[in-house]
C-alpha cells in the first residue's frame, strides 16, 4: 500500500484503534495519537506527535478540539500584540441598567452578563502567571473605563502601579486613565494612579480603598480587582477573608464588581468560593490557557485566546468538545 501511494503520488492514512501495534511506525512519515482525557473530572482532548518523519517536533503534545464538527488543534497561548498590529482605541461593550459587560462577546456568552454587585472569584492554576491573564483583566477594566467607570486595583504578585497603567495606556487616553484608575501598593510610587496601602492594619487599607473609591465614582459604576497574595502576605490569611468579607458586602450594596485573584497556593480558597457569585479557573495545559467554572459547576473546558485583529485585545473562547 505504501508503494502504491509513493508511485501514485497520493496521501496514505493508516488508523488504528490498537495503539500498542506499532510494527507499521517505521514505514510511515508521521504517527499521531489522539487521546480522551480529564482536567479535575473534566473533558480535554490531546493530540500527541510521536513521530514526524524529517521535521523537529517542538512541542510534543497540544490540545484540539472538534467544536462544530471541525478538528482544530489549540494554540499555545501569545499575550503580546504582534508589531505589525497599530493599536487603536477600545470599543466597549455597553453595560445596561442590570447588568455588566466585561468587554468581550465570548465572556459574555460563557459567563453571563454579570448583574450589577456581583462578586467572582478567579483562581489560578499552578503554572498560570501575570503574563498569561493580563489581558483578560485588561478588556474588562478597558471597558469599564471606557464607560466612565472607575477601576480599582491591588494587583496580585505585588506588580508595580505602573505596569497595571502600561497595559491600558495604549487603548485609551491618558487623562482619562488616570481620572479613571488607582492601583494599590505597599510602595510609594510618584503616580497619579497610585496610592498607598497601610502595612500594619487591614482595616486601615479598607477605609483608604472606600476614599479612593469615593473620589473616582461619582454616581458611575466601579470594578475592584484585588489579588489575595498581596493582602495575605502582609496581613495574614483570617484577615485577609475577613476583608474579603466586609468588601463583598459594601459591593453588592453599591451594586459593583468585584474580581478576585486568587493564585494556587493562597489560604482560604474556600471561603472565598463560598463569598462569590461565580468561581471561575485558569489552567496552563501543553502550553494553552483553559477556562472552566467551578461555580456554578460545569463540565464544559474552555480554550481561551487573545485576537488584537482590531487593534485592541479581544478575548476568544473555544470549547474542548
Amino acid at each position: 500500500m505504501v508503494a502504491i501511494a509513493e508511485s501514485n503520488k497520493a496521501k496514505l492514512l493508516f488508523i488504528s484503534e490498537e495503539p500498542h501495534l506499532t510494527t507499521t511506525d517505521y514505514l510511515v512519515d508521521a504517527v499521531i495519537t489522539l487521546k480522551d482525557e480529564e482536567i479535575e473530572g473534566r473533558r480535554i482532548r490531546r493530540i500527541e506527535w510521536n513521530k514526524l518523519r524529517g521535521i523537529a517536533i517542538p512541542q510534543k503534545r497540544n490540545l484540539f478540539t472538534l467544536h462544530e464538527g471541525r478538528f482544530n488543534v489549540l494554540q499555545t497561548i501569545e499575550t503580546e500584540k504582534p508589531r505589525e498590529v497599530k493599536a487603536r482605541p477600545f470599543k466597549p461593550i455597553k453595560h445596561t441598567e442590570m447588568y455588566y459587560s466585561l468587554g468581550s462577546e465570548d465572556l459574555d456568552r460563557l459567563i453571563g452578563r454579570v448583574p450589577r454587585g456581583f462578586v467572582v472569584l478567579l483562581e489560578m492554576g499552578r503554572g498560570v502567571s501575570l503574563r498569561h491573564y493580563h489581558v483578560l483583566l485588561d478588556i474588562i477594566q478597558l471597558n469599564f473605563i471606557s464607560q466612565d467607570g472607575c477601576v480599582l486595583v491591588i494587583p496580585s504578585g505585588s506588580m508595580p502601579p505602573h505596569v497595571v497603567k502600561d497595559h491600558l495606556i495604549k487603548y485609551l487616553p491618558k487623562n482619562q486613565l488616570e481620572r479613571r484608575l488607582r492601583v494599590g501598593s505597599y510602595e510609594e510610587y510618584e503616580d497619579p494612579c497610585s496610592f498607598k496601602l497601610d502595612a500594619k492594619s487591614i482595616s486601615k487599607n479598607f477605609n483608604i480603598i472606600y476614599r479612593e473609591v469615593k473620589s473616582l465614582k461619582k454616581g458611575n459604576p466601579c470594578a475592584y480587582f484585588i489579588g489575595v497574595d498581596t493582602l495575605e502576605i502582609i496581613h495574614g490569611a483570617e484577615a485577609t477573608i475577613r476583608f474579603f468579607l466586609n468588601l463583598s458586602r459594601k459591593v453588592k450594596y453599591s451594586r459593583d464588581l468585584l474580581i478576585i485573584i486568587a493564585r494556587h497556593a493562597v489560604k482560604g480558597l474556600n471561603e472565598l468560593s463560598a463569598l462569590s457569585d461565580v468561581h471561575c479557573k485558569l489552567e496552563l495545559v501543553e502550553g494553552a490557557l483553559v477556562l472552566y467554572t467551578i461555580k456554578p459547576a460545569s463540565q464544559m473546558v474552555y480554550h481561551i485566546g487573545y485576537d488584537y485583529s482590531r487593534g485592541h485585545p479581544q478575548v476568544k473562547i473555544t470549547p474542548i468538545v
